[in-house]
């Protein structure tokens, strides 16, 4: 059995070594094959659609597991938070539609790194040059750094959390391109894992409620459905949440890797049982 992994630097398993990672903890778990394309850099639901429609699912597969971190989803393809910080990056967008949905766009201005090089006056050594330092220098790296920190200051500084804090539009259309990552998938099983941060969790612990929260909502409803289940980690966090994380960010050290996994594994086992209790079609 196969599955599909998509999502961001979670799913990817930045931060930990490999055999600590999600996807190889629960292929031990589970015992199943997990294809994983998930990707750091900024990657919202934009891209998770468009990354299993054209990539992932041209492999063999039984189901897929999407990661879903508010902390970053509802923001990643929102063009009117980015397009201060990084107006030329060659990355999608949504924009509304008149007939509600949404629409994927690139701004006008970005252009892929291939053509942004081609675009520097001089001859080939300059573009070699331009390429490389952009690359491999440690100043270049450091840039970058600079314009993450800057770029993620404004949510960072307010305390900004996930659950509680997107807007409106932002909820409606990231859950507007997961569905549609769903239906792509039909009629393979999919498995969505909401993701708290520390900051979900200190507003969370502090008698706050996100149940009445759009996105919540959409992903409860989506949840009806046999072949989509729902797991809000949230919902099992320990006492001490903050174990869980790396103490440089928010990503997950072994140990929450280790737990995303296992909470997976759980519901795929219970769910394994209860469709052979309990076959399609058959009284209940």
């Amino acid at each position: 059995m196969r599955y599909v992994l998509i999502g961001d630097s979670f799913a990817e398993g930045y931060g930990v070594d490999f055999k600590d990672a999600a996807q190889t903890q629960l292929e031990k778990l589970v015992g199943i094959d997990i294809y994983n394309f998930g990707s750091d850099g900024y990657f919202g639901p934009v891209q998770y659609y468009l990354i299993y429609k054209d990539l992932a699912k041209q492999f063999e597969h039984d189901g897929v597991i999407l990661f879903f971190l508010p902390a970053n989803d509802f923001t990643d393809n929102d063009y009117t938070f980015w397009k201060g910080f990084h107006p030329s990056w060659y990355r999608p967008y949504y924009k509304k539609t008149n007939n509600g949905g949404y629409d994927i766009f690139y701004p006008e201005q970005a252009m892929p790194n291939d053509q942004y090089e081609d675009k520097v006056e001089g001859n080939t050594i300059k573009r070699f040059m331009l390429r490389n330092l952009m690359r491999y220098t440690f100043t270049a790296d450091t840039v970058r750094t600079i314009k993450y920190l800057l770029a993620r200051s404004p949510l960072e500084k307010l305390g900004y959390s996930g659950y509680f804090d997107a807007t409106a539009e932002q909820q409606e259309a990231a859950l507007y391109f997961v569905e549609k990552l769903v239906r792509e998938a039909t009629p393979r099983r999919v498995m969505i894992l909401v993701i708290p941060n520390r900051e979900d969790m200190n507003r969370i612990r502090s008698g706050k409620s996100y149940k009445d929260q759009y996105w919540f909502n959409k992903l409860s409803s989506m949840a009806t459905n046999t072949d989509i289940e729902v797991i809000d980690m949230a919902d099992h966090m320990p006492d001490d949440y903050a174990s869980l994380f790396l103490p440089c960010d928010n990503h997950w050290n072994a140990l929450g890797n280790r737990a995303a996994a296992k909470l997976i594994a759980a519901k795929f086992h219970s769910s394994i049982s209860h469709r052979d209790t309990h076959p399609v079609g058959a009284a209940r």
